[in-house]
């Protein structure tokens, strides 16, 4: 292969690749609905990297993705913690914000509960993303979310 075609490739690869790539997570946006869907899908699974693309930074604590899964992974995984089922309870939309309430059954190793989840979500221009996570007496900020 000549030194051109290598340089095309490569140049390819650097600067198609990623733009394809950046269009198809935009064609493939999902509603606040579908992200806590993903969430209890995956969360506390070995599928929980496929949630860091729908978190906030400010959901992460301000880690990278990568160290957030891997961290999360651990602790869960010490927990023993797995989602069993969530039922939606109650769901709001407001511009670019919006609230969705699950009743939904966990189990660590302390056991099972049902649990009252709140999920509050942005929409960013990549998407909606799960910016905070509330459980049972947790109070949401309405001001926050301008519900």
């Amino acid at each position: 292969m000549s030194l051109a075609k290598k340089f095309l490739l490569l140049m390819i690869s650097f600067f198609l690749i990623p733009s394809c790539l950046s269009y198809l997570k935009q064609s493939d946006q999902k509603t606040p609905l579908e992200v806590v869907e993903i969430f209890m899908s995956t969360y506390g699974t070995p599928n929980v990297s496929q949630l860091a693309y729908y978190t906030t930074p400010y959901f992460r604590n301000y880690k990278p993705k990568e160290l957030w899964v891997i961290e999360t992974w651990e602790v869960l995984s010490e927990l023993g913690y797995r989602h069993l089922s969530g039922k939606i309870l109650e769901k709001k939309v407001k511009g670019n914000t919006a609230i969705i309430v699950t009743s939904s059954n966990i189990e660590t190793l302390a056991g099972k509960t049902l649990q009252r989840e709140i999920y509050c979500l942005i929409k960013t221009e990549e998407g909606w993303k799960l910016d905070e996570l509330l459980i049972e007496d947790e109070t949401v900020e309405a001001e926050k979310y301008n519900l």
